[in-house]
């Protein structure tokens, strides 16, 4: 089952010893608590406390975690804010943990493909990211990959109410997304969903509002299928045949109110994917 991300995620913010390209020493710390610089306007923001990810890069951790960096905004002059300050986020090793003195090996080589669109939510076209099986040597054995998509979610809502009394309700902004690979399907798991979740929102008699939604960067590590490196083998090495991946963005806006009118205006989802497949020769 899909899951879904509501409001923000935990963003981690640390300078790391760097083990390997995306890899960091990490320590695990769960319910903490994280101050987000969170854009409320075209160029002002509030700080809001999120709830972070267990883990964090930390030169003294006892573990080895993956990471991606990002933009996020930063206050320039407060209110006033841009997206300038580059960030890097852990993710958790799969329990049990590994210790750092003994880490998974990793394959020999790897290849990386990188793909990413900025464009108005419903995705027309959708978004196609190759894995190009030119780019590995004859006698290459695919051992596994890994995919992250780090997404940034952002929308206007307008609401109205022409009555001579006070309006209120609530609104809630999903993108339903979604993963398919050819030709062959099932490669890679679940893309989970975007959610604002439920909001407020109170309208005084004759009055306009314009709502901005912001959302992320939020990261998501996709999950590979088990059987990714024998379909990849037959299909990348001995076939020569590319992997296409397909992903798909749709939207949805849901309000519960007593409001002349209510509507989403426009909403835009910006993604950058990397995709990493790993073999031996």
């Amino acid at each position: 089952m899909k899951g879904s991300v509501a409001a923000v995620l935990a963003l981690v913010a640390m300078a790391s010893a760097v083990m390997a390209q995306t890899q960091c020493l990490c320590s695990r710390v769960e319910n903490r608590e994280c101050e987000l610089v969170a854009p409320v306007g075209p160029d002002t923001c509030e700080v809001r406390d999120i709830p972070c990810g267990e883990c964090a890069c930390d030169p003294s951790g006892d573990l080895l975690c993956l990471f991606e960096t990002a933009l996020v905004w930063e206050f320039t002059d407060p209110p006033f804010c841009a997206q300038t300050q580059e960030i890097t986020i852990a993710t958790c090793p799969e329990d049990p943990p590994t210790p750092v003195p003994t880490p998974t090996p990793t394959p020999a080589e790897s290849r990386e493909f990188v793909c990413g669109t900025d464009q108005r939510v419903e995705w027309v076209p959708p978004l196609v990211c190759t894995i190009e099986a030119s780019d590995f040597p004859a006698d290459a054995v695919i051992q596994g990959a890994s995919m992250t998509i780090v997404e940034i979610a952002n929308g206007t809502a307008l609401f109205r109410n022409q009555k001579a009394t006070p309006a209120d309700g609530t609104y809630q902004a999903l993108i339903f997304q979604d993963i398919a690979s050819a030709p062959a399907a099932g490669l890679f798991g679940d893309w989970p969903d975007v959610d604002t979740g439920e909001n407020q929102i109170m309208l005084e008699p004759f009055m306009d509002e314009e709502i901005f939604i912001n959302l992320g960067p939020i990261p998501f590590p996709i999950p590979v299928s088990g059987n990714f490196s024998s379909i990849a083998q037959s299909l990348l090495i001995d076939a020569g045949a590319n992997i296409d991946l397909t992903l798909t963005a749709d939207s949805l806006f849901i309000t519960s109110n007593d409001f002349t009118g209510s509507r989403l205006v426009s909403a835009f989802a910006k993604v950058d994917v990397t995709i990493t497949v790993f073999y031996t020769v």
